[in-house]
């Protein structure tokens, strides 16, 4: 649990969500582990902005019920051994989702990745009475994954909706890209539709 304890507050790494200027900030509680504005003078929660806002629960038993779930912990086994309602950890869960893909869209898709190789795949998952398939895309060699999609057909949509991705994390530079393939025929008709320098 050592892993999931409290960090100390650091008061040069926080931003300030009601100011659009630069600023400083400073500790304005401990306890309440709580910055404060020394421009607009308003006070803010260290957490303000990430899915662990306004959760009671203990930061530990929080990261670490998502940890589980993120190396695919049955719910239910969840519930059992920590005693949580199920609603309480899909509602986690499902915070924990958008807050990723707000940071992915940020970071990943900005028109700032050197690509160099591409591995698409994708993976079929068995539903009650029907099958879903994922399709992700991951850039090689620093391991960074790019974006995933989900749908109960594997088409060329499903492609389209991941490789469309890869194309903005590239942006406008022009740079080769070889992308590493199953052989699904989706995939050379969907790159040869991209109107950047992508090698299959």
């Amino acid at each position: 649990m050592e892993q999931f304890a409290e960090l100390p507050m650091q008061p040069s790494l926080a931003q300030c969500p009601y100011c659009i200027t630069e600023t400083q900030v400073k500790v304005h509680s401990h306890k309440e582990r709580r910055y404060r504005c020394c421009t607009c003078q308003s006070t803010f929660s260290e957490r303000y902005g990430t899915p662990l806002f306004r959760l009671k629960y203990p930061l530990s038993i929080v990261m670490l019920v998502l940890a589980l779930l993120s190396h695919g912990c049955p719910l239910a086994a969840i519930v059992f051994a920590f005693g949580i309602d199920e609603r309480t950890v899909a509602s986690w869960q499902m915070r924990a989702g958008a807050h990723a893909k707000r940071v992915q869209y940020q970071y990943v898709c900005r028109n700032t990745i050197q690509l160099a190789q591409v591995q698409a795949d994708e993976l079929w998952v068995k539903l009650q009475g029907r099958t879903a398939w994922i399709c992700t895309a991951l850039c090689v060699f620093p391991r960074l994954f790019l974006w995933g999609a989900v749908s109960l057909r594997r088409d060329k949509n499903l492609v389209l909706q991941v490789l469309s991705k890869v194309r903005q994390a590239s942006g406008c530079v022009i740079q080769p890209v070889l992308v590493s393939v199953d052989g699904f025929a989706a995939y050379p008709k969907v790159i040869k539709n991209s109107t950047f320098d992508i090698v299959n």
